[in-house]
C-alpha cells in the first residue's frame, strides 16, 4: 500500500468527516464600505488590474482554509467607480450578485443586463461575464455569493480573465509527505 493510502472502519469515517462548527457572524456595513474604500484606493495606486474597482472577500474565520462565510460558500463585496467597466472573464464558480448602490449592467453570455441598487442577478459557472457602472458620479456597490469554497475543495476550480491570459487551475500545491 502507498505512504499516501490508508484504510479506517466506517465508524471512525462517519466521525472524521464531521463538518466543524461554523458560528453565526455579522459584517457592519460601515466596515465593510469603509474597508472596500481602502482597497479601491490601494488598487489605484498599486496600478492593479481592477482599474477602478475595489473588492474585498467576508471571512468567517471557523471556516478555516476555505476561507467562506460558511463552508460552502464566500462573499465578495465590491465597488466601481463612476463609469467603470471591467473586462470579460469567467470562472467554474456561480456568482450570485446583488446590488446595494448604483446602476449599470452586466453583459452575461453575450445577453446585457441592466441593474439598480436591489436588484439580484446571477452568472452561471464558466459564462463570460464583465460588469459596468453606467453612473457618472456615483459607486456602485454589490455583493457577490459565491460557491468558490466546494468548487476549489473538488478541484474543479478554474477562472480565465484578461489580466492573467490563459486558464488558470486555482488549487494550492500538494507538498509530499514522507512517512
Amino acid at each position: 500500500m502507498s505512504s499516501r493510502s490508508d484504510m479506517m472502519s466506517y465508524k471512525e469515517f462517519l466521525e472524521k468527516v464531521k463538518q466543524p462548527f461554523v458560528r453565526p457572524q455579522i459584517w457592519k456595513w460601515r466596515d465593510v464600505e469603509s474597508e472596500l474604500q481602502e482597497a479601491l484606493s490601494e488598487n489605484f495606486l498599486s496600478g492593479g488590474g481592477g482599474g477602478g474597482r475595489g473588492t474585498i472577500a467576508l471571512v468567517n474565520q471557523d471556516t478555516g482554509d476555505s476561507y467562506g462565510v460558511s463552508p460552502t460558500m464566500n462573499m465578495v463585496a465590491q465597488v466601481f467607480e463612476p463609469g467603470e467597466h471591467n473586462k470579460p472573464h469567467r470562472h467554474t464558480n456561480t456568482a450570485l450578485s446583488i446590488i446595494v448602490k448604483g446602476e449599470g449592467y452586466s453583459i452575461i453570455d453575450g445577453e446585457k443586463i441592466e441593474w439598480e441598487a436591489g436588484d439580484a442577478f446571477i452568472a452561471p459557472p464558466w459564462t463570460e461575464h464583465e460588469h459596468c457602472n453606467t453612473s457618472e458620479t456615483e459607486q456602485a456597490l454589490f455583493f457577490t455569493i459565491q460557491d468558490v469554497p466546494v468548487v476549489s475543495k473538488m478541484g474543479t476550480w478554474f477562472r480565465e480573465s484578461p489580466e492573467a491570459p490563459g486558464k488558470s487551475h486555482i488549487v494550492a500545491e500538494r507538498e509530499e509527505k514522507d512517512s
